[in-house]
């Protein structure tokens, strides 16, 4: 290979694997959202706009990380039984 087709590999890399960093923290952050949403349910400081914020959280979450799972070989096959 050339030495900008590396250049390029890597910058790749680097995208991808910082796309999976941040699909990390968002997953984090949303588990704190929804077990805060559970505590302050019934009071005054309650979040209304909590299952569209996880929705979209989980959409942002799968493409973000799909590139990560398929380097590491963590996506399930369709195997025969």
């Amino acid at each position: 290979m050339k030495t900008g087709d590396l250049d390029l590999v890597h910058i790749y890399d680097f995208c991808r694997d910082g796309l999976a960093v941040i699909g990390g923290i968002l997953s984090f952050i949303m588990v704190i959202y929804i077990t805060a949403s559970i505590f302050l349910r019934h009071t005054s400081y309650a979040i209304g706009w909590g299952l569209e914020a996880a929705e979209y959280s989980l959409i942002i979450i799968t493409f973000f990380c799909a590139g990560w799972l398929m380097r590491m070989e963590g996506i399930p096959g369709l195997t025969s039984l």
